[in-house]
């Protein structure tokens, strides 16, 4: 019992977050393709004796690591600011929702004592 209830829960997680979840995992695909070919670089580099190049190939490794980082981190905040939001959103609306069903029960009980006092 305890385990569907834990499986249901993180199947639900999972379904919520499903986008996020793919950009992640595209992201780390990223990282793993550039440090594989960061290692052919250097290892060609290294082989043909101009190691005054590893520098630029070190440094473009790490602006292409620190991006897809940022790309995640960027893919986090929007997630959550957009559940922040739908969260808002609906809180309006129910507040609305009750503000309209308060003035149209005003308006029943009005009517009817307007038709009370006219008989």
């Amino acid at each position: 019992m305890f385990r569907q209830i834990k499986s249901a829960i993180i199947w639900a997680y999972i379904y919520r977050f499903r986008v996020l979840l793919i950009k992640i995992f595209i992201a780390f695909i990223l990282i793993l393709t550039i440090e594989f070919i960061y290692r052919d670089v250097m290892e060609f580099l290294q082989i043909s004796h101009q190691v005054e190049f590893l520098i630029y190939a070190l440094l473009i490794k790490w602006l292409l690591f620190f991006s897809v980082i940022f790309y995640i981190g960027w893919s986090l905040y929007q997630s959550f600011k957009k559940q922040e939001y739908k969260k808002k959103c609906s809180n309006k609306q129910v507040k609305e929702t009750k503000e309209k069903i308060a003035l149209t029960a005003e308006q029943l009980i009005q009517q009817k004592i307007k038709k009370k006092k006219g008989l």
